[in-house]
Formats: structure tokens, sequence, C-alpha cells
């Protein structure tokens, strides 16, 4: 018994000792493998890293010398200046009325006229009570003389002669004031009275402004205040006549004073022309020329970009020829492209078939049918030849075209990472100073120079050093 369990023991024992034995081997073996695999996986990441990025297709401009203008925006309503409000004088009846709205009157010009017979008898009672009031003092004069009546009542009766002849004035204005005339001249805006109406003292009658007067009065930030002053040149347009038509007009007058609650400077813009195509309460669009400046580098506004507040762009760099524009994925797409690879697949069927002229046509046609089916074989043959030289390979071979198309070796070696024979557009970040500003260029004071090239359409996802290709320079 005891033999048989020590047999067994050590039948285990073995069996264990071989499993830990195999499995030393199979790691070994693994590691192997793995060691073997590591560098051919390394290589093909290396490979990949390698490989450059394609150039991103982009716009570019040049910078160029020339004028800014900065101009300032806003909206104005039209109004005029000299305006009134009529107002009737005394009660009465209307019985003429000539102040038609749209109708243009000279100062002083009868607007209308009022019937009051009520103010005549009382101007004729005044006037018979001052009659009476000369005759009395007329007689306690003679007695004031003799001593029968006192110095103080002759005073007085002159006194009350003097307020008579003063009442009589106030009437007599009455009566004038029945004819309504124009306190200014200009164009009647509103026709309150009718005629047959009866009006109160105090009561709107007519509105009027003078159309010279028409100013447009725009909101302008504190900022600008060094900019503002008397004579600036500004350009209104209105939809309602279109924006073919342009107004023009001047500063007349800026606001001592600054809003406190908006920040903004009130600034009048008069003399403006053509005055027969405005209307007061026209709404407007203003644009003010703050400053002008001449001969300078200017910048595409679309080129800029902000980066912490402060301008900046993306110049072009590359050695000669390499930023120029290159439009070979775009001629890829097109009509013409086909036209070029059709016009090969002739060339390449019949030597120079595509230039040919229908009687050469005729003659080469005529020559292969001569020919016997071994000659016309060989001459196949040797088209097929020369089309591989041309395109840069051999007799079907594809693989010219797919270096050609990534920019050199096929491998990524140097000529694929930086494409052709090393010359590549790539671009550098740039913060400049700006001066002035409107809706298409910035004025450029430093960081760059006339002559630069930027890149204006496709730069806000670029990084720096960036490959490039200009597809497009303005």
């Amino acid at each position: 018994m005891k033999v048989d369990r020590l047999v067994r023991q050590g039948g285990l024992l073995a069996l264990a000792l071989l499993g830990i034995v195999w499995s030393s081997m199979g790691c070994k073996r693994d590691e192997k493998a793995s060691a073997a695999t590591l560098p051919r996986a390394g290589g093909m990441m290396a490979w990949r890293m390698r490989r450059a990025k394609p150039a991103k297709p982009v716009h570019a401009a040049v910078i160029r010398r020339g004028e800014i203008e900065a101009i300032l925006s806003g909206t104005a309503t039209l109004e005029a200046e000299e305006r009134v409000t009529i107002l009737a004088q005394v009660k009465g009846l209307a019985v003429r009325v000539f102040g038609k709205e749209g109708r243009y009157f000279r100062k002083g010009s009868t607007l209308a006229s009022l019937s009051n017979p009520y103010l005549k008898i009382a101007d004729e009672q005044v006037e018979a009570e001052i009659e009476k009031a000369k005759v009395d003092l007329k007689r306690n004069r003679r007695l004031s003389k003799r001593g029968y009546i006192s110095r103080e009542t002759e005073e007085l009766l002159a006194f009350q002669l003097r307020q008579k002849q003063i009442q009589r004035k106030q009437t007599q204005e009455d009566i004038r004031n029945l004819r309504i005339p124009a306190t200014i001249s200009g164009i009647v805006t509103k026709q309150i009275l009718r005629r047959g109406t009866w009006i109160v003292p105090n009561a709107e009658v007519f509105m009027m402004e003078d159309p010279r007067s028409l100013v447009a009065t725009i909101a302008v930030p504190e900022k600008y205040l060094s900019y503002l002053k008397t004579g600036l040149e500004g350009t209104l347009f209105s939809e309602a006549l279109g924006v073919k038509t342009k107004i023009t007009g001047k500063v007349v007058r800026i606001s001592p004073t600054v809003d406190a609650k908006t920040g903004t400077i009130q600034v009048i813009i008069g003399e403006l022309s053509p005055l027969e195509k405005l209307r007061s309460g026209m709404f407007v669009a203003v644009r003010l020329v703050l400053e002008r400046r001449k001969d300078v580098p200017l910048i595409p506004k679309q080129a800029v970009l902000y980066e912490n507040n402060a301008p900046v762009v993306y110049r072009l760099l590359g050695k000669k020829g390499a930023c120029d524009v290159n439009l070979s994925d775009l001629k890829s797409k097109g009509a013409g492209a086909r036209g070029d690879q059709e016009g090969g697949e002739k060339k390449g069927r019949g030597g120079r078939w595509g230039s040919m002229t229908p009687e050469q046509r005729a003659a080469m046609r005529k020559r292969m049918a001569s020919m016997t089916p071994e000659q016309r074989a060989e001459m196949r043959k040797k088209w097929r030849k020369r089309r591989g030289k041309k395109d840069g390979g051999g007799d079907g071979d594809s693989r010219p075209r797919w270096r050609s198309a990534r920019g050199g070796s096929r491998w990524g070696g140097k000529k694929g990472r930086k494409g052709g024979k090393g010359a590549r557009c790539r671009v550098q970040k740039v913060r400049f100073d700006k001066g002035l500003e409107n809706e298409r260029a910035v004025e450029v004071i430093g960081g760059l120079k006339a002559g630069d090239r930027v890149v204006t359409l496709g730069q806000e996802d670029l990084q720096k050093g960036a490959a490039v290709r200009v597809v497009k320079l303005d």
C-alpha cells in the first residue's frame, strides 16, 4: 500500500514538473513571436506618422496700398427744424380756407379767414365811448380854468379816455386776427381747420414746416468724440427712394453734452440734397465719414481673426513658386479635366488622334486596313509603351499616378512629407497693429507690409506652420 501511494505521488509530481516546463517554453515562444512582430508594427506606425497631412486649400490676398475711410453707420428719422403749429387767436366762423396740405406759403400769406360780427360791434361801442370821453374832458377843462371843478377831476377824465383808446386797439387787433396768416415760409403738413367750422381761441388750425430745414439726428458713441467735428461728410440712403439714390449732407451741429444714460452724443446732419425727394418722417440709413487716409497698406477684413482681443492673420510662407495658385484638385473634378482625359485617351489610341484632321484620320484608317493582324498588334503594343512612358510608368502600371497624386515617394520619404522637391507653402500666425477699419478692409500700421500674402478663406482651423494650397489669389 505504501509503495502504491508513493508511485502515485511521484507520478503527480512528474506531471506538475512537465506542465511548468511546457508553460515556460510557450512563454519564450510567445516572446519571440511578439519580438518579431513589434518592429514590424512599429515600422508601420512610424510610416503612418511620417506620412504628411494633405495641404489644405485656401484663398489668399495680397496686401496692397490704397485709400480707406473710417465710416460710422447709424439710422435716423428726417425731421424739419422749422416746424410750427398755428393756433387761432380769436373765436369765429371759418368762411375761407386756403391752407391745403402740401401747398407752399410764404410767411404772412393768408391761410384762412374767419367771420365774427360781435367783434365789430364791440369795436364800434368802444369807439363811441371814446368820443364821449373826449367831449367830457374838453368841457371839464373849460370849467377847471374858471375854477368850478378841481384839477383832480380833469386828470381822472383824461385817464378814462386813455383806457378807452387802449381798449379800442384791442378790439381792432381782434378784428385783424380774423385773418389767419402763415407764421413761417413752408408747406402745410396738416390741415385741421375746415370751412364752416366754429373755432375758439388757442385751437390748432394748421401745421407747417420748412423743407429746407430737414435734418437727420444720430446718436454717436462717445468713443468717437475725437473724430467728430462740423463739416464732416455724410451719406444717407432710404429704401423708399431706392438703393441707387444717394443723399448727401454735412454735420452742422454737435451736442455739447453727452447723454449719461446712453453714453452717446447727438450729431445733427443738415444741408441735405436733393431736397425735392425728401419727406419729413422718412427713415434713412446714415453713413458718416469720420476720417479718410490715402496710400496705406490694407488687409481684407475677412482675413482678420482675433486672439485675446488682438488682431491676427495667417501669412503665407514658402520658397519661390511654392505659394502660387494651384488648381489641380479643381481641374480633376471639372469638365476641363474630363476633356483632357478624353483627349489623352484619343491620343493614346491613335497617336495624336484628337488633334488630327478628318483627312489624316481617313489616311490612318486606310493604312491600318492594309496591315496584317500581326503588324496591327505590334503597333498597338508600341502605342501602349509610349503612353506608359508619358504617364510615368510601364504598361498598365497605376502606381506612378498613385505616387504623383500624393506629391512624391509612395512610402512617405522626404518628398512625401514636404511635397515635390521639398518646397511647400505654409502659414505663419502674425499679430499686427490695425488703424482705420470699414466693412471691406482694415488699415495696417505695423507687423505687416505691402506685398505680403495672407489667407482670406479657410483660416479658421489652421495651425501654426500648417501646409496650405492656394486655389485663389486676389
